[in-house]
């Protein structure tokens, strides 16, 4: 079967800017298409790793959700954490990982 990376990454880009909880073998089944594919979707399109880019979409839901006024502790259980100082330590990484501002 010949997959369409285009595609694919599209519609992976949206189910994760709705829900970036969803996690790989789910995507995969769901798209129908096999982790290595979406692996490489994502590389192509993105320039990143599949890890990588889910993270920059909980960051996205992130400040979304801040704008709308949500509590830090709303968001980190909107986003799956069950424990605050796992949410915390998310964000400090995802921080330290931004590129520096200009």
């Amino acid at each position: 079967m010949t997959y369409k990376l285009g595609k694919i990454f599209d519609e992976l880009d949206r189910r994760l800017s709705e829900d970036p909880t969803l996690g790989l073998s789910q995507l995969a089944h769901n798209l129908g298409c096999s982790h290595p594919t979406i692996e490489r979707a994502v590389r192509t399109y993105a320039l990143t790793s599949f890890r990588a880019f889910r993270n920059q979409k909980r960051v996205e839901k992130v400040v979304f959700l801040e704008e709308k006024g949500w509590s830090a502790k709303q968001i980190g259980l909107e986003l799956g954490y069950k424990w605050p100082g796992n949410f915390a330590r998310f964000m400090k990484h995802s921080k330290s990982d931004a590129p520096p501002k200009r």
